[in-house]
């Protein structure tokens, strides 16, 4: 979530470089970052750096980090209309269009009424043995003291779940095209992710 208007000063968070904010420490341990923002409580204030701000033109322009179930609802269900998503990539908007994950106002809503359904009691419990099992059947590749990319691989379980749903295949067969697409999609991201934050730190 990004906020360019309200300023929080009480709110606490890592120390960050003046010039550069928080995208050093993004780029160099997106993860460990995070897991460190945790320390300094529910809601952590990210300065994004004097350089962003004179791009923006937004003083304090800063992203906040939502750690606690409560105030993650506040912001997603309770309040979302109050807040407004970050701009779209470029790339990721060409990838997936304009999907229920990038659009706003009464599009967003009518697509999360569509979608709601697949999301309640019945069928969440219905999913939980195929996503226990596609989890085991990721582990289980896994080599003893080998290093694991933990997002590739919960993009790689994540996938693997939504294709037995959806499609009742196994995503790892040998011809699947759309897999092929979406690895490729996720690649693209990632690199333009990774020139975001390289093009506001030094």
């Amino acid at each position: 979530m990004i906020d360019q208007t309200i300023q929080s000063p009480t709110l606490s968070g890592p120390p960050v470089s003046r010039w550069w904010g928080c995208f050093p420490d993004l780029r160099r341990d997106t993860l460990g970052f995070l897991i460190h923002c945790q320390a300094y409580g529910d809601v952590v204030k990210l300065p994004m750096g004097l350089v962003v701000e004179l791009l923006l033109r937004q003083r304090d322009a800063a992203m906040y980090v939502l750690n606690h179930p409560t105030d993650v609802k506040h912001v997603l269900v309770t309040n979302q209309d109050n807040y407004r998503k970050a701009p779209v990539p470029p790339v990721e908007s060409r990838i997936f269009g304009q999907g229920v994950l990038h659009t706003e106002g009464e599009i967003h809503h009518r697509q999360r009424r569509v979608l709601l359904p697949f999301f309640h009691g019945n069928h969440v419990t219905a999913y939980t043995n195929l996503i226990t099992r596609q989890a085991h059947d990721r582990v289980a590749l896994w080599q003893d003291g080998t290093t694991v990319d933990i997002g590739q691989e919960m993009a790689h379980l994540t996938l693997s779940v939504i294709w037995r749903l959806l499609f009742s295949q196994d995503v790892r067969s040998e011809s699947n095209p759309i897999r092929d697409a979406i690895s490729v999609g996720q690649s693209l991201i990632k690199l333009q992710y990774d020139s975001l934050l390289a093009s506001v730190t030094p």
